[in-house]
């Protein structure tokens, strides 16, 4: 069996849990991703310092031991994983992961934003959601669902990551335009998108910090339940 039909088969074993770290195999990613492997954890540096390990326990504290991480890095971690990083935490965000549980029905409003929606997008972001990141290079892969309203974007659901090949996909980059919030559009624009790759995917996941409890509940009444907590960490040596 070669490593990456390893790794496969380690993250089908809780396929929502795992669901960015399965998006992360396609060949959409190849050369992006550093991956460690044991026998009972599965962890990947991302391009950028970003560090994922979805794993609990011991079997990712000796993983991660024998990593080379950089200074400062992002990190997606369970518990008790951090004790086992060489870096001081600078900033802990409680987070849960959400995954799709009932069919969902989007709003007919809703266009699809492509490739040429990039500067858009990046402008719309700017305004809406500054500490959001957004990967143009996603729009190859699927298009984001858009709302207007009088011409402008109000609001925009998009995709971390995308699979059909491993039938997965992590939903991301939602944001509402300040003078929009409060009236269910992200929620409008998640569901959209969730409905236009249901046939696509069997897993469709995402992240919501905990104290978002507006978000969670938004996310909870077009069906995502939630499934597992974790930790967004920014660390520092």
């Amino acid at each position: 069996m070669d490593e990456r039909a390893r790794i496969e088969r380690f993250l089908r074993r809780d396929p929502a849990l795992h669901a960015y770290e399965l998006g992360d195999l396609d060949p959409f990613y190849e050369g992006r991703i550093a991956w460690a492997v044991a026998e009972d954890a599965v962890a990947l540096l991302f391009e950028g310092g970003t560090l994922v390990c979805m794993v609990p326990g011991e079997p990712a504290r000796s993983l991660i031991a024998g990593m080379t991480l950089p200074d400062r890095l992002y990190a997606h971690v369970r518990e008790r994983v951090v004790d086992a990083l060489p870096h001081r935490v600078a900033r802990r965000i409680p987070s849960v992961r959400m995954r799709l549980a009932t069919p969902v029905r989007g709003s007919a409003e809703t266009e699809a934003l492509g490739p040429t929606s990039a500067d858009e997008l990046s402008a719309f972001y700017a305004e809406s959601y500054p500490d959001n990141f957004f990967d143009p290079r996603m729009l190859q892969a699927e298009p984001y669902a858009g709302l207007r309203e009088g011409g402008r974007l109000v609001a925009v659901a998009g995709l971390h990551v995308w699979s059909p090949e491993h039938r997965v996909a992590a939903i991301g980059n939602v944001a509402v335009h300040p003078d929009a919030r409060g009236r269910g559009l992200g929620g409008s624009v998640t569901a959209a998108l969730c409905e236009r790759i249901a046939d696509r995917v069997d897993t469709v996941a995402l992240n919501v910090h905990a104290d978002n409890v507006a978000a969670r509940r938004a996310y909870a009444r077009i069906g995502f339940v939630e499934h597992a907590t974790y930790e967004e960490l920014l660390l520092e040596r």
